[in-house]
């Protein structure tokens, strides 16, 4: 029951997104709310294998785009069906085209309907710098039930 309520939250969340382009959004880093999810993070090793639902079957919808200084990133997150919050991706590509992603995992249990960031793991795709991680880490931010 939990699950679901969790995943009903993702899919509306989801589906309130704005139809249109994401319009850009000015941002500035937030050091203390970068700090706060850096901190709570625990990376998967490199050579672990990325789930098969990334290759397959998944739900997408675009973000806000982060713009940073001159450099704008188009923002996407993909989830797993019918697990968006559990499973689920965000991809930043940048004007040069080139892709980072973070795989974010939510343990399910009790905890995570109320602190999912507290059960969450992550995992890095694309060899991203220190800084582009803070940006997928913004991007995560734009969630609203994310805590």
């Amino acid at each position: 029951m939990k699950k679901l309520l969790l995943a009903t939250s993702i899919v509306l969340l989801l589906a309130g997104c704005n139809d249109k382009a994401p319009e850009e959004q000015q941002t500035e880093a937030a050091p203390a709310a970068t700090q706060t999810v850096a901190a709570e993070q625990t990376q998967a090793p490199e050579a672990q294998q990325l789930p098969e639902w990334i290759s397959g079957d998944k739900v997408e919808s675009p973000l806000n785009n982060i713009v940073v200084g001159d450099e704008s990133y188009k923002a996407m997150s993909y989830c797993m069906p019918n697990n968006c919050a559990g499973d689920f991706m965000i991809t930043l590509t940048g004007q040069d085209k080139k892709e980072y992603s973070m795989v974010v995992h939510v343990k399910d249990t009790d905890g995570a309907i109320t602190k999912p960031s507290k059960y969450a793991t992550y995992q890095y795709i694309g060899n991203p710098s220190d800084d582009m991680k803070g940006l997928l880490q913004q991007a995560l931010l734009q969630n609203p039930n994310w805590k």
